[in-house]
């Protein structure tokens, strides 16, 4: 979709709605994967406890992880590029555009807005993609590294006789 969006914005970039619908696109796609990093139940240390994360709660949540590493995979070079760029800095045009797109004054992003950060939106949309990747390789590593479970074939016990009386009581 984001690749049809931007296809469509640049082949007519004064289109106001195009412009939004591919500011829109941009949001969409960046929330998505930088929620799919922190949807692994199985590594709480970066899995997300919200429900309802915004692109703002993964920003942070990655800040948090690169700031303060719990493991190797958060010392990732292409990790810290994420969290460095300058489209992610509080304040950005990118941000403002991201945040605008989301929310109710998506009416209000017109081309001109979008063209002034394009290039941005493309090198974050690629630097979150990559920094996407590290993480399912690094998942995909640890899962392969795993030992893997014995089962052991349990031997059914012998069922034991037993004799039980039934004996009326007719005392009513």
């Amino acid at each position: 979709d984001i690749k049809r969006r931007e296809k469509v914005y640049e082949d007519d970039p004064d289109n106001i709605a195009a412009a939004q619908e591919y500011a829109s696109e941009n949001r969409i796609f960046i929330e998505t994967r930088l929620g799919d990093m922190f949807d692994d139940a199985a590594s709480p240390a970066w899995a997300s406890t919200n429900h309802n994360p915004t692109l703002m709660d993964h920003v942070g949540r990655l800040r948090g992880l690169v700031n303060a590493p719990p493991g190797e995979l958060f010392r990732s070079p292409i990790l810290k590029k994420v969290v460095a760029d300058p489209a992610l800095a509080d304040g950005s045009p990118v941000l403002a555009l991201l945040n605008k797109a989301h929310h109710r004054n998506k009416h209000e992003i017109r081309p001109v807005d979008v063209a002034a950060v394009k290039d941005d939106l493309v090198r974050l949309r690629d630097l979150v993609e990559e920094a996407h990747g590290e993480i399912r390789r690094w998942q995909r590593r640890l899962k392969d590294a795993a030992p893997r479970a014995v089962v052991v074939t349990l031997k059914p016990i012998a069922t034991p006789q037993i004799r039980a009386f039934i004996r009326p009581d007719l005392a009513a």
